[in-house]
């Protein structure tokens, strides 16, 4: 038996598919009630399954659609549905039955059956409807209200995929760096050789300062939920500071997350943040290492972000698997602007779900052709992808990250 959630899919279609003319278009069509048995339309051999019915089930459908004079002379408003849609589900249903029993007719208990699913259903689209449009004017609303406040978890957590106006958000520089301005002013944490788990040293607002060298920042966001808001690690330079990083992951929403002046490394994702809403912006940095795995290897893996990187580097071949190196997957709609980035030896793709542009980048040796889309797009950007055979060479992509910083990991193990 096909149930009332199944039925109401089939409806749907079927109104979409016929039209409103035809449901709404015909005046005095008797109600869908079980049909008498000879009146389903039952198909005869040579005959069409869409074929009418007989003469005498339409007089008493004929009879059945007469007015009917109710108390002090007025009549009862026609029937809420209309003969011909009948006819059409009944002919439908006969057309369904022989598409899998060829040899028989749909019996009239289950025509009749499947009537009565069929008018439950059809009668309670319209509401289904109205309270589908309203949840998404919600949404709308919502994101409208979050784009006013400029609160972009909010405005992440109600994006469709498709709102023009977080679109145009994203490809306005001023207006989206605003996102992440930071709303709180902590202490100051000096930087070490080694930090652990220095989440419960972290408030909003706080900034965890590295000079010059080689560290190791284990476990960042792991034991702290939610994870305070407005926290930036900054290093001394790019070409200075080494940040020797596992994954970034928490499971709550992230915001206004910094990181700036650094080489970052991680073997495997960079971030895991594919359960709440992330707002994260990097400046000056070197991203390296995520590489590390096989075909999923990405340096973002989030669900509904917001990044904004400026002036930073996305090299692969220094991971443990340089033919993988993806920069982002997005689970779901994701706002992220690139401004003048350089991307070597990656792969820019996976793009679908991503609003917002790469502006003024350069893109060299890439492991395959972007994929921009509508929605995210190349603007003033320079491309040029590796052959396949070269980016399948393991050895050729290959770079060692001591070149960058001589000895770094016996500087970690001093």
């Amino acid at each position: 038996m096909v149930s009332k959630a199944s039925a109401l899919g089939i409806v749907i279609g079927l109104v979409l598919g016929v039209g409103a003319g035809f449901l709404l278009g015909v005046s005095g069509g008797a109600a869908a009630l079980p049909p008498e048995p000879g009146e389903r339309g039952a198909v005869a051999a040579g005959q069409s399954p869409h074929a009418a019915p007989a003469d005498a089930a339409n007089a008493r459908d004929d009879a059945r659609r007469e007015p009917v004079a109710a108390p002090g002379g007025r009549e009862e408003a026609p029937p809420l549905i209309g003969q011909p849609l009948r006819d059409y589900a009944v002919g439908e249903m006969q057309r369904g039955w022989h598409s899998v029993r060829a040899a028989d007719a749909m019996p009239d208990e289950q025509v009749g059956t499947a009537m009565g699913q069929f008018q439950t259903a059809l009668l309670a689209l319209p509401f289904s409807l109205g309270e589908q449009a309203a949840r998404a004017q919600d949404q709308l609303d919502a994101v409208t209200a979050a784009l006013a406040s400029g609160d972009g978890v909010q405005l992440l957590a109600n994006l469709t995929g498709d709102d023009a106006d977080a679109a145009a958000l994203v490809r306005d520089r001023a207006r989206f760096g605003q996102l992440f301005a930071a709303r709180a002013g902590g202490s100051a944490i000096a930087g070490k050789l080694r930090m652990v788990r220095v989440d419960d040293q972290l408030d909003d607002g706080s900034l965890l300062a590295f000079g010059a060298g080689v560290f190791q920042l284990w476990d960042l966001m792991r034991n702290k939920h939610p994870f305070p808001s407005d926290v930036t690690v900054r290093g001394a330079g790019m070409d200075a500071t080494l940040l020797v990083l596992n994954t970034l992951s928490t499971s709550g929403p992230l915001r206004r997350f910094a990181v700036e002046d650094c080489t970052v490394f991680v073997e495997g994702y960079l971030t895991d943040l594919r359960s709440e809403p992330a707002l994260m912006a990097f400046r000056n940095v070197r991203f390296v290492g995520f590489d590390s795995g096989g075909g999923a290897s990405v340096c973002f893996g989030v669900d509904r972000a917001a990044i904004l990187a400026t002036d930073c580097r996305f090299e692969g071949g220094y991971g443990r698997h340089p033919i993988a190196g993806n920069l982002i997957r997005a689970d779901g709609p994701s706002l992220c602007r690139f401004e003048r980035c350089s991307f070597s030896r990656v792969a820019v793709q996976d793009l679908d779900d991503l609003q917002g542009a790469f502006v003024q980048c350069t893109m060299t040796e890439l492991l395959s052709q972007p994929r921009p889309t509508s929605q995210m797009t190349l603007e003033g950007c320079r491309v040029d992808v590796l052959t396949a055979q070269r980016a399948r060479d393991i050895e050729w992509l290959r770079r060692d990250l001591n070149e960058l910083f001589p000895q770094w990991r016996e500087q970690l193990n001093r």
